[in-house]
């Protein structure tokens, strides 16, 4: 009883340590969003706000900064005025998910977020290079 209870215990141990991947890290990220003519300020920071907390499901990364440059997003842009484009840098670490590199740095990497036309919240479409 006393072996397979120190089995057991093992077994519980390797579950919880393995779903312990951090989630994306945001506390220290530069943000600089500056000034457009499509965008107020709040829209800008509601929808680096959204990024920010999509980027939390991105485990074991860093989020470094994040930035929107008008003329960078115009030239990424489908037309529509109701997306805002923001770029970013991070970092991810050892344990990243099978999609990313594992200890790379991602730069430019582009967030599109919208508007919802209901609640007036900002999302996160799609994201990528």
């Amino acid at each position: 009883m006393k072996k397979f209870t120190s089995i057991l215990l093992v077994v519980v141990s390797c579950f919880i340590l393995s779903g312990c991947v951090s989630a994306g890290a945001t506390e220290n990220t530069i943000v600089t969003l500056g000034s457009s003519v499509h965008f107020s300020e709040t829209d800008l920071q509601a929808a680096a706000d959204a990024v920010k907390e999509k980027f939390k499901d991105f485990k074991d990364c860093e989020l470094t900064e994040l930035w929107y440059d008008e003329v960078a997003a115009l030239t990424q842009s489908d037309g529509n005025l109701e997306k805002i484009i923001l770029f970013s840098n991070f970092k991810t670490g050892p344990n990243v998910e099978q999609t990313m590199n594992a200890d790379s740095v991602y730069k430019n990497y582009i967030w599109f977020v919208a508007k919802d036309g209901t609640t007036g919240e900002w999302y996160v479409v799609s994201w990528g290079y």
